[in-house]
């Protein structure tokens, strides 16, 4: 695991000649008469609209500078949730990231400028907040979470912060975090829509975020849980015990997102991790996190654009934060199949398993399937033969108005409708047994196969049907014989961003 590469608190020369005449002032003064406080000088003035707040103040300001975070995801959630929280006088930041800044990131990640295009988000955030706060340490790890290295990661901060949009991420964050007991801030925004919430609850090590560190150790400990939290607030696991299908897994990339969306989740977030880690210091301590709750946001809901929901309550079986998993620190995260577990769900590994399950027919269907490369379709569609292949492009309206292969039709994957009945023509190349071909494209190769997938298996149903006819003794369509291979499916490996790269790089870049 590659270590969080760290350049030490560097303090600007206007902090440093500030912090110099403080304390050349307060050695000038007796001790009886020097001023004493939680804060510096130079920190309550620069942080004064925070000290003055009756629900914060100066001890909860104080709690911030000896916080360290961990955030994963420098895209459109991470670059505000980050800025608000260096910002806001955070003492020590790790950004993990294993992406580069792509053009079409600058829209909506604000912790990047069109001169950072190419380069590591971890170092072009870094840049960005050392910027705007020369006090806070901010440490970077150019790599992706993974079992073997989320619990070195995590057990070394107060609060982490997931800022991706991968669902097997989300998985190994939150069991690493319920592993080491360390609260888990977690956003998504996905269209014009955002969620957030706060799964695990930090050990008795930690509560309050930073009391390892600070004086008012015996204080926090002593404090009781709110009465609104009594109970301890689930894991990520806990609320979705089953990962989801990969038909709902929206992504920024694949369902396209409003700029100012992930903002205000990000926003939110830096918020909402400010609370956990402050909650209970302070004449203000106490307050409310969405621990236990889900905040929904949606831009476009008129007057009611913030609602919450009660989320499934923490199970005492989970394997990430119930008590075997807990006792064993997580020691089981290495040696869990994560790919296995997200794959059960997958819909286009159960379609493989179903194509193979039973003869008569149903292999008919995957017989039928074929994958291309793009150089290949380019190929077939440059030919007098391919003038009559039906192009199928199932990715996002959005995408294929703005740029789309010749000829090309628009379906959408998640409102597929029954091709076999919506092209006859179609329907009557394949009974004159000319065999007619469709080419399934989408952006990266995914959606396609899916789609591909499910068309075949439409065709298995028309063919069953009227294999079943014909063994009634009825005369379908007035042939003697059914076709075995009625229509040849085809979808390009790679989509179109593989077009982009192996045909015509004036396609644009629109993932």
């Amino acid at each position: 695991m590659p270590a969080p590469s760290s350049k030490r608190r560097r303090t600007s020369s206007s902090s440093a000649d500030a912090d110099a005449a403080d304390a050349d002032a307060d050695a000038a003064l007796p001790p009886a008469a020097r001023w004493t406080g939680a804060l510096s000088s130079a920190d309550a003035s620069r942080y004064a609209r925070h000290v003055s707040l009756p629900s914060f103040g100066a001890l909860k300001q104080a709690a911030l500078h000896r916080a360290r975070v961990l955030i994963v995801g420098l895209g459109g959630l991470g670059s505000p949730a980050s800025m608000y929280l260096v910002s806001s006088g955070l003492g020590s930041v790790t950004l993990a990231d294993a992406d580069v800044v792509e053009l079409s990131n600058i829209h909506r990640q604000i912790a990047h400028r069109e001169s950072a295009v190419g380069l590591a988000k971890v170092a072009s955030a870094a840049a960005t907040l050392r910027a705007m706060n020369s006090r806070c340490d901010v440490r970077t790890v150019e790599a992706r979470l993974a079992p073997a290295n989320a619990l070195d990661l995590v057990r070394g901060h107060d609060v982490v912060l997931d800022c991706t949009d991968d669902v097997k991420t989300r998985y190994v964050i939150s069991d690493a975090c319920a592993s080491a007991g360390v609260p888990l801030v977690a956003a998504a925004a996905v269209g014009t829509e955002g969620q957030l919430t706060v799964y695990c609850r930090a050990s008795a090590k930690s509560v309050g975020g930073v009391a390892a560190n600070t004086s008012e150790k015996e204080t926090v400990a002593a404090l009781p849980l709110d009465e609104e939290e009594e109970e301890v607030p689930p894991c990520y696991r806990c609320v979705f015990p089953t990962p989801p299908a990969t038909r709902d897994c929206a992504s920024c990339a694949g369902s396209g997102v409003l700029g100012p969306v992930p903002g205000v989740m990000g926003v939110l977030q830096a918020t909402e991790c400010i609370k956990v880690l402050t909650k209970h210091l302070g004449r203000g301590g106490g307050e409310r996190t969405l621990a236990g709750r889900l905040l929904m946001y949606d831009a476009f809901g008129g007057g009611s654009m913030f609602t919450h929901v009660k989320l499934r309550k923490r199970r005492a079986d989970c394997v990430a934060c119930g008590a075997d998993g807990t006792s064993s620190g997580g020691a089981w995260m290495k040696t869990y199949d994560y790919d296995a577990f997200i794959n059960g769900n997958n819909a286009c590994a159960a379609v493989k398993k179903e194509a193979g399950e039973e003869g008569d027919g149903r292999e008919l269907y995957a017989r039928n399937l074929e994958r291309i490369t793009p150089t290949e379709l380019r190929e077939m569609l440059t030919t007098p033969t391919g003038r009559g292949l039906d192009v199928v492009d199932v990715r996002p309206r959005g995408l294929y108005d703005a740029a789309a292969l010749p000829g090309a039709r628009h379906v959408s994957e998640y409102v597929f409708p029954n091709l076999w009945c919506e092209r006859p023509d179609v329907m009557n190349a394949a009974w004159d047994r000319k065999k007619p071909t469709i080419v399934f494209v989408c952006s990266r190769g995914i959606a396609s196969k899916r789609a591909a997938e499910k068309y075949a298996r439409e065709i298995y149903d028309e063919y069953t049907t009227l294999r079943d006819e014909r063994r009634k003794g009825r005369t379908v369509y007035g042939e003697p014989e059914l076709p075995e291979n009625m229509v040849r499916i085809l979808d390009v490996v790679g989509g179109m961003e593989r077009w982009r790269a192996d045909v015509d790089p004036t396609f644009p870049k629109l993932v």
